[in-house]
């Protein structure tokens, strides 16, 4: 039996972990569906035929508003199975039923959970999709802007736990919902805890991803896709939440501040993973190759984050490792070093980043070979240090040995081709050749766009790249539209008040008063 309860912990009755992984699973097997379904699967809304989760209270009084049929949650009993709910759950109903089950199970393992009394307020389950369906009938929908603040609103702040479900890692569906967007947005607004979640199955695919050949790529990958939240180009089942939702941000905290909100926050999440992950790894006390490459890609993660000492650690294990197995003349030790010759350039000791640059050519050229692509990464990471400490001559040598070769590579390079194509544009632009930086850093920004996208910060950098040249030469006009381009994309992923963002804003300002 539940405990008595009174009329608001009755509104906020949810249905336990454990239930839903037991009986409500089973359910859904005898209903002729799989783990498979989907949230439309199991519940479509049509008044004619109520699917699995209407079928439920089609014949039970709903206790709050005394018509017949209740919410799915009113129809259960017993403390294992519903009680006030602990956490509310934002989701996509095109979320498999097994995927959404799962996560819920992991999230109660991961957090040393009684399943049995993690109670999860879940829409589908708790609201009541009878009157969601009359509303549909009659043109309305149940989550007018009253409604919303009634159905969300209290719930969500009242709860103060939301499990935001994230899938698949590479490219949410979540962020394509309106509805989700701004429960996340308004979940952290409001002060709530904020879980990002994740299916098991979903967790090792990025798991897999991350510390395999491709990892960089793919957390460029995973960061891009969580940073390209616009809610109003998001969907909702009703085009009416869509007028509603947008119209209650855009006049109060607007789209640029609630999409920033939610790329940060979620941006925290994916590091956060990620250190999770290579924290796993790391606790591996084998001293074998399997362990010195996972190492070495943990340690690029870390110089990607800006761990650079962290990352260097990480990479002096894996070259002990190398140099014991492997000898000093191979080509993965050769990678270790100008690993750490990265990680040293990044924070900012580069006469040392020099000699770890210098070990990995000289044995990368004799082992594989002047014109292989891994010559080509160390020329390019050795022109950055030059090109920080002002010798240009030095540095412009190193770029135009490496771009050749990462031209023959041109299809799926395309990011290495970009960087390299700016840095001699930076060198140009500092030896004074100003139109021949132009056109270097035109080619980066094409790069940049063919693969990253018009929005990634990185294209923003190459438009500022541009306009700070353009600006140079006298050509106001041109660095004002260049710099107006950047800014949207900045705005969104690092927030009107970033110093980047600043710069900009700045940068437009100063070009205005020297028309």
């Amino acid at each position: 039996m539940l405990p008595k309860l009174d009329g608001e912990q009755m509104s906020r009755l949810a249905v336990s972990a454990h239930y839903l992984e037991t009986a409500f699973m089973s359910e859904v097997e005898d209903a002729g569906l799989s783990k498979g379904s989907t949230i439309h699967d199991l519940e479509n809304l049509d008044m004619e035929k109520p699917g699995l989760i209407r079928s439920k209270g089609l014949n039970v009084r709903c206790p709050h508003d005394h018509q017949m049929g209740a919410a799915y949650v009113d129809c259960l009993s017993g403390e294992d199975h519903v009680g006030e709910a602990t956490h509310f759950l934002s989701y996509s109903w095109s979320y498999t039923v097994g995927d959404i089950v799962d996560t819920l199970s992991d999230f109660c393992q991961a957090n040393g959970l009684n399943p049995k009394r993690t109670y999860i307020w879940i829409c589908c389950l708790c609201v009541n999709q009878h009157r969601v369906a009359a509303s549909k009938m009659s043109g309305m929908t149940a989550s007018s802007p009253v409604d919303f603040f009634t159905i969300f609103g209290q719930r969500v702040k009242r709860i103060g736990h939301l499990l935001a479900m994230m899938a698949p890692w590479d490219r949410p569906t979540y962020l394509t919902r309106v509805w989700c967007i701004f429960e996340l947005s308004y979940a952290h607004e409001n002060s709530c805890r904020v879980t990002v979640v994740m299916p098991p199955k979903e967790k090792e695919l990025l798991e897999l991803e991350l510390f395999g050949d491709d990892g960089l790529d793919n957390i460029d990958v995973l960061y891009d896709a969580l940073a390209k939240t616009r809610i109003q180009d998001a969907q909702a089942s009703f085009q009416c939440d869509c007028v509603a939702i947008l119209g209650w941000i855009e006049t109060s905290t607007g789209y640029a501040s609630l999409n920033h909100r939610v790329n940060q926050l979620l941006r925290n999440w994916a590091r956060q993973v990620i250190g999770d992950l290579a924290k796993k790894h790391l606790s591996n006390p084998e001293s074998d190759l399997a362990t010195a490459r996972v190492c070495n890609q943990i340690g690029l993660i870390l110089d990607r984050n800006g761990e650079f000492d962290a990352a260097l650690e990480v990479h002096r294990r894996a070259l002990r490792i190398r140099l014991d197995l492997l000898g000093p003349q191979n080509a993965r030790t050769a990678e270790t070093w100008n690993s750490i010759g990265q990680a040293l350039h990044g924070k900012g000791d580069n006469q040392h980043a020099l000699l770890e640059y210098q070990k990995a050519l000289d044995i990368r050229e004799e082992v594989l070979g002047p014109q292989h692509f891994d010559v080509a990464i160390t020329y390019n990471g050795l022109g950055q240090v030059l090109l920080s400490q002002g010798l240009l001559e030095r540095a412009l040598i190193c770029f135009r040995k490496a771009i050749p070769i990462f031209l023959l590579k041109r299809h799926t390079h395309h990011r290495l081709i970009a960087t390299c194509y700016r840095n001699i544009g930076l060198v140009l632009q500092g030896q004074g050749q100003l139109v021949d930086a132009l056109e270097h850093f035109q080619k980066a920004l094409s790069f940049r766009e063919l693969c990253l996208g018009p929005t990634h910060p990185d294209t923003a950098a190459s438009y500022c790249d541009i306009a700070a040249l353009k600006k140079l030469r006298g050509d106001t006009i041109g660095a004002v539209t260049d710099y107006k381009k950047a800014l949207p994309i900045l705005e969104v992923v690092l927030g009107p008040e970033h110093p980047a963002t600043q710069e900009v804003y700045e940068a437009i300002r100063s070009a205005h008063e020297s028309a």
